[in-house]
């Protein structure tokens, strides 16, 4: 029985602690919910989990206009989902096995 519970452990991916500063001052594409998209550096999370995004550009959701914001709030409850490039994410999520 011990051995079994062993060699089961030693496969086990471990995960590092993360904590929301982690996230802090890397580049994301965030989906809102009327269709646009919003591509900025993070640089704050609020107690209601809004970001704080500098260097904002704007694209519509058809993808013909852009426009530059510069620096803006997103409301959580807007944010559809939000995407990272391949380098952030390996950095955010390295995998420990």
């Amino acid at each position: 029985m011990r051995a079994e519970q062993g060699s089961r452990h030693s496969h086990r991916i471990h995960h590092n602690t993360m904590s929301p500063i982690d996230l802090i001052s890397r580049p994301y594409t965030f989906a809102i919910a009327d269709g646009r998209s919003i591509h900025g550096v993070l640089i704050a999370i609020d107690d209601q989990a809004n970001l704080l995004v500098t260097n904002a550009a704007e694209t519509t959701p058809d993808g013909t206009h852009t426009r530059q914001l510069g620096l803006i709030s997103l409301r959580r409850d807007t944010i559809k989902s939000v995407c990272v490039s391949q380098a952030d994410h390996s950095a955010l999520f390295p995998r420990v096995i």
